[in-house]
């Protein structure tokens, strides 16, 4: 007993856990680990380094109010259509609430602008359909970017591909991803693996299990049912 109390005593571990009560989105997890204490100057420092993209996208960090509460969050949202606006800044405002499944709140505030620019550039016609493997050259560009990170990152994509692959009974190499193919949920994924790799918890994360949502989404493909 004495030899189980001096190992507990010198061994220390950091996890992190994300409850997705409402969902999981991936500025949310960006958010979060922001929140966190992770390093927000290192991490765009860090991302721009992924070349074919550094131009195309900033970071906007936010303190939000949410709830009757005035409960105070971090906002982070990749902006890719403002992106000489400034890299960082703060102010409270808005309320709002979230729905399951799903990362959009609604509130009032200049950060919901950002929010529905962000969304409508999915249905615009000219939007980049990258194949699975334009995405990994986009990360494996990144110089400043752990090799750890890169292939923790690759694999996200990997999976989405091979789910898409299997519902347009496809190929792997033959996937077009459309809305994760977009700027910004590449650097929300790859930001969000960066950021937990920085944190330390990169190989010690949990989760909640996700609520199921119902009801229809519009997608590249069309309106799709969700169940």
């Amino acid at each position: 007993i004495s030899q189980y109390y001096d190992f507990c005593e010198t061994v220390t571990m950091r996890v992190a856990y994300f409850d997705c009560f409402a969902g999981l989105a991936g500025d949310m997890a960006l958010a979060a680990i922001v929140d966190a204490g992770c390093d927000v100057g290192e991490l765009r420092e860090r991302l721009k380094s992924m070349k074919e993209i550094a131009n195309e996208w900033a970071i906007v960090v936010n303190k939000v109010q949410r709830c009757k509460g005035n409960i105070q969050a971090l906002s982070v949202i990749v902006d890719v259509d403002n992106k000489n606006k400034s890299k960082s800044h703060s102010h409270d405002h808005g309320h709002g609430h979230s729905h399951s499944g799903h990362g959009h709140n609604h509130g009032h505030g200049h950060n919901d602008e950002t929010r529905s620019s962000k969304f409508s550039e999915y249905s615009q016609a000219d939007e980049h359909h990258r194949t699975f493997k334009d995405v990994c050259n986009i990360i494996n560009s990144g110089n400043l970017l752990p090799e750890k990170v890169k292939e923790k990152s690759i694999k996200v994509f990997k999976i989405l591909a091979e789910a898409e692959a299997h519902i347009h009974s496809t190929c792997l190499d033959q996937v077009h991803f459309h809305e994760v193919g977009a700027i910004d949920s590449i650097v929300d994924t790859v930001g969000v693996v960066l950021g937990l790799h920085m944190l330390g918890i990169l190989d010690n994360l949990y989760c909640s299990s996700i609520p199921l949502s119902e009801g229809m989404v519009k997608t590249a493909h069309g309106m799709h049912l969700i169940s």
